[in-house]
């Protein structure tokens, strides 16, 4: 490759409470490099990327379910090395650290037609480069992130996390609304540097269920 490869900054997401959809319409919430999609168990994987025909490195995650990879992953034109799901700032660190290394894959790569597909291909120098990627992640970030202070993103699920309806309760008594309540209890977690993942959910059911108990006596 002649072209100097390009390093693509991650954004730190300003809002714990950003909403995105993916196609399938479920609700997620995301913070820099987490994603927890409603009604899975885990956070989606996060990875850093190197795309060998762009010459652009960055890192991500990957909003499909079940882990699926687009057509250019599989063939091997874009590069993926899984990590933890990082804040901003520690994954920009570690791409950083990363760069010489990403640009030696870089510089080694090609993309050819195997009779089937176009396919990503490394010289010897670049494949010795991804491993030496990964064994960085390995020691540097999936087993050393606690260097750069608040590096993998922590996160709970609202109804875990609060665990006791008590909180909104007297938020709800002392005049708070529900958005008040949700902003309240979110400043909480962040201050614990914790992504509470349904906490509107948790909140307008703890409140709904309150007016009809109300209702009742």
């Amino acid at each position: 490759m002649t072209s100097e490869l390009q390093i693509v900054q991650v954004e730190h997401s300003s809002a714990c409470d950003e909403r995105r959809t993916v196609d399938v319409g479920a609700w997620c919430n995301c913070d820099d490099l987490l994603w927890v999609i409603a009604g899975q168990h885990n956070a989606q994987p996060a990875f850093i990327y190197l795309d060998i025909d762009q010459g652009i490195a960055g890192a991500d995650y990957n909003p499909e379910i079940g882990d699926a990879v687009p057509f250019d992953v599989w063939h091997g034109r874009v590069r993926r090395y899984n990590i933890p799901p990082l804040t901003a700032e520690c994954a920009n660190d570690h791409l950083a650290a990363l760069r010489p290394l990403l640009e030696r894959v870089f510089d080694g790569a090609w993309t050819a037609w195997d009779g089937r597909n176009n396919v990503g291909f490394l010289d010897d120098d670049a494949a010795a480069a991804e491993e030496e990627i990964e064994l960085y992640i390995r020691n540097e970030i999936t087993a050393g992130w606690e260097a750069y202070g608040r590096g993998e993103v922590e996160w709970a699920r609202a109804a875990d996390w609060i665990n006791d309806p008590a909180l909104v309760l007297e938020m709800l008594a002392d005049g708070a609304t529900e958005t008040q309540i949700v902003a309240a209890i979110e400043a909480i977690a962040d201050g614990e540097h914790i992504v509470l993942i349904g906490l509107d959910d948790y909140v307008a059911d703890i409140i709904s269920d309150h007016e009809d108990d109300e209702q009742d006596d």
